[in-house]
């Protein structure tokens, strides 16, 4: 029942922010609104993530850990400008946040890997620095899925499970105005998930946290 009132409430976020988007596009002068996307990339880390694993497959230690590989997201969203400077808005976003990877010392044929990616909504608010320069913060849920493959004895006897989790999300920005339709935008953003454990059984696969730096750039609307 739980993990249900988590995923009705993204759903309502995303429906809400696709509405919203889909409205202002269709009314570019309503509220002051405009609409905008955004595409980014960076690096995604995993917090708390184990020097090493256990292969479920062939039960051999994997003491080489990688991560920190390429990550990015694409979003679209709708913002209004307050009188006071600042913006307000939704957005909703698709984001894949990269793999962590474990090998065994001298025998890179095994490997065992997490592969991470997902959708967001949040709300979020822009503070201006400067003329040119905003801060922003955003509050929101995200649905991350957590693809776990073990390739086993170098392709034999493979493994492979999914598991999806709704999180919470928080995020912090800077936006550099270029003109009035483009900016460059830098955001961290970290998604709550769970402690990192390793991986037994399908049931104990979880969605860990995320931690992601990501440098991009932003379109405005109408």
């Amino acid at each position: 029942m739980k993990n249900l009132i988590k995923r009705s409430l993204l759903v309502a976020c995303l429906a809400g922010a696709s509405s919203t988007a889909l409205l202002a596009s269709a009314q570019p002068g309503l509220m002051g609104g405009k609409v905008y996307v955004t595409a980014t990339g960076g690096i995604s880390s995993v917090g708390g993530a184990p020097a090493e694993a256990n292969s479920p497959v062939t039960f051999d230690t994997l003491d080489s850990r990688t991560d920190n590989e390429g990550a990015g997201r694409l979003a679209v969203g709708y913002q209004r400008l307050l009188s006071s400077g600042y913006t307000v808005g939704l957005e909703a976003g698709l984001g894949y946040y990269g793999k962590l990877r474990y090998t065994e010392t001298g025998d890179t044929d095994d490997y065992l890997h997490y592969a991470f990616m997902g959708f967001d909504a949040a709300g979020v608010v822009g503070i201006p620095l400067t003329k040119l320069i905003s801060a922003t913060g955003k509050v929101g849920m995200a649905y991350i899925r957590n693809k776990l493959y073990d390739n086993g004895d170098g392709g034999v006897g493979s493994v492979s499970n999914s598991t999806w989790d709704t999180l919470p999300e928080l995020g912090l920005g800077l936006t550099f105005k270029v003109n009035r339709e483009v900016s460059i935008i830098s955001e961290y953003t970290h998604i709550a998930g769970s402690a990192f454990s390793e991986f037994s059984t399908a049931d104990s696969q979880q969605v860990p946290r995320l931690n992601t730096f990501f440098v991009g750039v932003k379109w405005i609307f109408g």
